[in-house]
C-alpha cells in the first residue's frame, strides 16, 4: 500500500499534490518514484540553464528552460513552483529580461522547496508505517 504524505508527518501536502500526481499516473507508484528521480537529476540542470540564459542574453534559452521546468512542476501539483516557471516563462518570452531575473529567486525557492518535499516523501517512504 503507498505512503501517502500527510501534513502532520512531512508538511509536504500544500507543496505537491500526491493524490492528483498519483492519479495522473494511472496510481502506478513506480511511475510516481521514477518520476521524482528524473525531477532530482533535472531540475538543478535546467534551473542552471535559466541562470546561464538571462547571463547571456539568451531569452529563448530562459523561455525553453522554464516551459521544461513548469511540465515537470506541474506533473507533481506544485503549483508555487508552476506560477513562478510560467511568470518566468513568459516574461523572458516578453525579452523583460530585468522582471526575469527577479522571478528566478521565487522559483530556485520553490524549487527548492519542492525537492525537500519529494525528499521527505521518499524518505517517509522507505521508512515504512511507524508502528
Amino acid at each position: 500500500m503507498p505512503t501517502e504524505p500527510k501534513t502532520n508527518q512531512t508538511g509536504t501536502s500544500n507543496i505537491f499534490d500526491y493524490q492528483g500526481t498519483l492519479h495522473r499516473l494511472g496510481g502506478d507508484q513506480g511511475l510516481f518514484t521514477d518520476l521524482i528521480d528524473f525531477f532530482m537529476e533535472d531540475g538543478d540542470m535546467l534551473l542552471g540553464r535559466i541562470r546561464d540564459g538571462l547571463a547571456n542574453g539568451d531569452n529563448a534559452a530562459v523561455v525553453l528552460a522554464a516551459h521544461s521546468l513548469k511540465g515537470f512542476c506541474s506533473n507533481f501539483g506544485a503549483q508555487r513552483a508552476v506560477n513562478a516557471a510560467m511568470a518566468l516563462e513568459e516574461s523572458a518570452r516578453a525579452k523583460q529580461s530585468r522582471s526575469a531575473s527577479a522571478i528566478v529567486g521565487e522559483l530556485e525557492s520553490a524549487v527548492t522547496q519542492l525537492k525537500a518535499a519529494l525528499r521527505k516523501y521518499q524518505v517517509a517512504r522507505q521508512e515504512g508505517p511507524a508502528s
